[in-house]
């Protein structure tokens, strides 16, 4: 009698081991709801488009092509400031309201920009649900010699809080 409870245990105790051994396999092969959820933000491109010139200024649009992968995203926003290379002031502030862009896609952004003859820097902050995800910018050249130019330094850009 003593020998049938003693298996009767042991294949319990088999038993428990194997059921946790199913659930602890099971739970690896499913990623987390957080990893489901993570995306990344990128700047992949930036554009500087001239589209004409009034007495003393160049109008121009800067093109930003922001990229979101992995998941669906926040809500996102981007903020740029134009400032003037000489001192340091921001000369103008463009803030625009992205919403949320789906997994692996895409989005086009433009920001219209007016410059005078000087030099400039044009910081770019990318948010998503308040938080600064992407930072960079590039440098921008003014100048009038026989017509009005622009000459544009390529735009660097880097992954901030959360978004590496």
């Amino acid at each position: 009698m003593k020998a049938k409870g003693v298996k009767d245990e042991f294949w319990k105790i088999i038993s428990i081991v194997l059921i946790i051994v199913i659930i602890i396999l099971a739970a690896s092969f499913y990623p987390s709801e957080k990893k489901q959820k993570e995306n990344k933000l990128s700047v992949d491109a930036m554009y500087l488009l001239k589209e004409g010139e009034e007495k003393g200024w160049v109008n121009a649009s800067a093109i930003i092509y922001l990229t979101n992968t992995g998941a669906k995203s926040g809500e996102i926003k981007i903020i740029t400031y134009l400032i003037e290379s000489r001192n340091g002031i921001a000369v103008d502030k463009k803030e625009i309201k992205v919403g949320s862009i789906e997994k692996d896609k895409t989005e086009e952004e433009e920001i219209q920009i007016q410059m005078e003859n000087s030099s400039y820097n044009m910081d770019v902050l990318v948010f998503e649900d308040g938080l600064l995800k992407v930072k960079g910018g590039t440098g921008i050249n003014v100048f009038y010699d026989k017509g009005w130019n622009i000459e544009m330094r390529s735009p660097e850009f880097y992954e901030m809080h959360g978004n590496e």
